[in-house]
């Protein structure tokens, strides 16, 4: 039994393994081809090890997994298990739901994107060389050395994706880590999805979103109480307006009552037809919201558990 255990504890130490080896030769190569020191190897050699060594002491979820009366003990199963629980939660109450209509927020439009080289060379440079790898296999570390190169056949590929409205099926798929959260670790309901997505995927991503919120901050067409997700604003200065307010009030000798909301898994729910309805309401529209519908249309996701994958499912409602 023992000898039993200790086989286990070695298969699950071997991608570890395998990775700080493969970023040990990384560094070894860096180190005989480019002026940089061995410190700078040894750091990221320690931060790799640490990131993985933290990952896999806190938040693993190596236990059997009972769902619905049935247990899950094998690496397949568990990662079946997972999955189906993944996929359960990004639901809307009705999908067939007709989509309210929506006033008309400006008379602005937002249909034309520029995609330069030297734009996407930027974004390949700047990728943390120790992102998790998506689906496609495509290591950060090899996109940013190469970003160069890469740089103009992505973006003659990124313009063609823009232009059609249309992605590759690749760029939207994604990986799931399951992290577990708190509670039973025998539950998979008590774990929390990890979304990895193909990395050339996210970087599109990131350049339609850069265009779509110049477009809404420079045109006034956020509102000013909007203080989550809006550069320069923060949770605090939120409670600063709430305070400045509520001692209004009370100096005025007035009674204060505040009403506190909160969405159950906001990310998880989101409808992809009432989000491209409003945003075509604020002027996002043409190329721009075409790209949007089949970004959003026909993703799909699966579960890695201890390095074995699940089969893929559809992805009804949320984001990655």
């Amino acid at each position: 039994m023992k000898k039993f255990e200790d086989n286990q504890k070695v298969q699950r130490l071997k991608p570890t393994y395998n990775d700080v080896w493969q970023c040990f030769s990384a560094c070894s190569q860096c180190y005989q081809n480019l002026p940089i020191t061995y410190s700078t190897c040894a750091s990221v050699l320690e931060k790799k090890f640490k990131n993985r060594h933290t990952l896999a002491k806190t938040s693993r979820c190596d236990r059997a997994f009972t769902s619905n009366g049935r247990t899950a003990d094998t690496a397949h199963e568990k990662a079946e298990c997972l999955n189906s629980v993944f996929a359960d939660k990004p639901c809307v109450p009705n999908p067939l739901l007709s989509v309210p209509t929506l006033p008309t927020h400006t008379q602005l439009f937002l249909d034309c994107v520029s995609i330069s080289s030297e734009k996407v060379e930027s974004l390949l440079s700047n990728l943390d060389s120790d992102s998790a790898i998506g689906p496609d296999s495509i290591s950060p570390r090899v996109l940013k050395t190469c970003s160069g190169a890469l740089a103009h056949p992505r973006s003659v590929l990124f313009t063609l994706s823009f232009a059609q409205g249309h992605l590759p099926s690749a760029w939207k798929s994604a990986n799931i880590t399951a992290l577990h959260k708190k509670g039973a670790k025998t539950d998979p309901c008590n774990c929390r999805p990890i979304s990895l997505p193909p990395i050339i995927s996210k970087v599109m991503e990131s350049i339609i979103a850069s265009d779509i919120k110049s477009f809404l901050f420079s045109n006034g067409l956020i509102s000013d109480h909007q203080f989550g997700f809006r550069p320069g604003y923060s949770t605090l200065d939120m409670l600063l307006l709430l305070s400045q307010q509520c001692m209004e009030i009370l100096n005025a000798r007035h009674e204060i009552t505040a009403i506190s909301l909160d969405i159950s898994c906001a990310f998880d729910t989101v409808w992809h037809p009432a989000l491209l309805t409003k945003l075509s309401s604020y002027g996002v529209q043409g190329h721009h919201h075409s790209w949007l519908t089949g970004f959003l249309s026909c993703c799909s996701h699966r579960v890695t558990h201890d390095g074995v994958p699940s089969s893929p499912l559809p992805v009804q409602a949320g984001v990655h």
